[in-house]
């Protein structure tokens, strides 16, 4: 192991006398001698050559003298152990050198034995130093080494458990979680889930199944996210997600979804598939979230009816043949819910509910030709709304074939046609619209 010392001394005859007295260890690769004249010299060297590892330095040099080198090496290469050559019993300067962190002294004139031993004493610090610095990285790179494992597993655990919800409870890592931990807020909920998806499912085998899957999420998972929203659980097809800011982030989530499905669909049909729908349904509302189930085995969730809420209002998409629902509740939360292309839908009574729900569709991401259809039959077909709450089944007739004549697809207003002929056909009392 070869050891860098940095020789300062005006005195050009001894640097022969230094090459000469350890010639043997400069031949075998164990010294290496680097001779300067004065301390600027000096500090020209170390600025290229830093790994210095031992500096012997008189300190009666002209241009810079060695008390003065000394503080300079001290302040810009701490690291280098330093050896001050004074006059001897020039305990002024010698005090000075070791007050600036000075490793050693020798006197002159200079005794090579001496010289010998305190250089061999250095070499051992040096040699110490090493071995410590060489610890010190081994443990900086065992502790770097770990905390990267822990970014990577906190990573993982963000896969099972978002971040997001660490972050409502309050938690910095995953490690903070604890049993029963929770927290009540108000939070928008959106429910997703593809239509007919069993029938499609069992066209095709399991693993098409899983790829399929994976395929349609990884479309719709980050467009929760860049709505401020996260997802809460899977469940089979289905997608609920939470939003912890305004109803506004959810529904522009939803109408994003809408539109990437759009996308996806035409690559689907390059492909060789068929085109699948989605439903949506969006409530808000106040909800727990929180952990539950034991030490050994707890997972996230959040309970509240408002969730439940949410996922009726994502099933009356399949009764009512629309893409996108909303209940009164995340309506009232909109900012501008004029600059949205809706319509109330119905008063339903939705299961686990003693109230009828108002109900609102969202149609911004129809096809232009079928949004303007609808936008041109919004006044009539609430007006028969209206009536058909009324019971005045007769008049909401008309009105609803009215709108029929003006959007001949519009499955709602086909039903709502259905409804009026079957009541004025029995005139019975009309309980609400049951949710499936």
């Amino acid at each position: 192991m070869e050891f860098s010392i940095l020789f300062v001394d005006d005195e050009i005859d001894l640097s022969e006398l230094i090459k000469m007295k350890f010639r043997q260890q400069i031949k075998a690769g164990e010294l290496n001698f680097t001779f300067a004249l004065n301390g600027l010299e000096a500090l020209d060297y170390l600025k290229n050559n830093p790994a210095v590892d031992i500096m012997i330095t008189d300190i009666n040099m002209p241009g810079m003298d060695g008390i003065t080198l000394l503080g300079e090496v001290q302040k810009y290469y701490p690291h280098i152990k330093s050896i001050v050559v004074s006059a001897y019993g020039d305990m002024k300067n010698i005090r000075s050198s070791m007050n600036l962190g000075a490793f050693d002294f020798l006197t002159k004139p200079f005794n090579f034995g001496d010289f010998e031993i305190t250089l061999s004493k250095t070499l051992e610090a040096v040699q110490t130093q090493r071995e410590n610095i060489k610890i010190l990285h081994e443990k900086e790179n065992s502790l770097q080494k770990a905390l990267e494992e822990q970014k990577q597993l906190t990573r993982a655990y963000e896969k099972f458990i978002p971040r997001e919800f660490l972050e409502l409870l309050k938690k910095k890592s995953i490690l903070e979680i604890e049993l029963g931990d929770h927290i009540q807020k108000e939070m928008t909920i959106l429910f997703s889930d593809i239509r007919g998806f069993t029938t499609l499912s069992e066209s095709i085998s399991i693993e098409e199944n899983f790829k399929f899957l994976n395929s349609y999420l990884s479309h719709m998972v980050p467009i929760v996210k860049k709505n401020n929203g996260f997802v809460d659980k899977y469940i089979g097809d289905s997608i609920m997600a939470l939003f912890a800011n305004q109803a506004d982030d959810a529904l522009q989530a939803a109408n994003d979804m809408l539109e990437i499905l759009s996308n996806y669909n035409q690559g689907r049909s390059r492909a060789g598939y068929h085109n699948i729908k989605i439903g949506i349904g969006i409530n808000t509302g106040e909800l727990m979230l929180g952990t539950l189930g034991d030490t050994g085995r707890m997972e996230s969730t959040v309970i509240s009816d408002a969730v439940n809420l949410s996922s009726r209002i994502e099933q009356l998409t399949k009764v009512y043949d629309l893409s996108l629902l909303i209940s009164n509740e995340t309506f009232l939360e909109l900012s501008n819910p004029h600059l949205h292309a809706l319509r109330i839908i119905d008063y339903v009574q939705v299961k686990g509910k003693s109230s009828p729900v108002l109900i609102y569709e969202v149609f911004d991401k129809d096809e232009p030709h079928m949004r303007d259809k609808k936008l041109a039959a919004k006044r009539r077909f609430e007006n028969a709304l209206l009536l058909y709450q009324t019971k005045e089944y007769a008049d909401a007739l008309k009105q609803f074939k009215e709108c029929l004549a003006i959007h001949p697809n519009d499955r709602t207003t086909q039903i709502y046609i259905e409804r009026c002929e079957y009541w004025l056909q029995f005139k019975s009392e009309h309980p609400f619209a049951k949710s499936q």
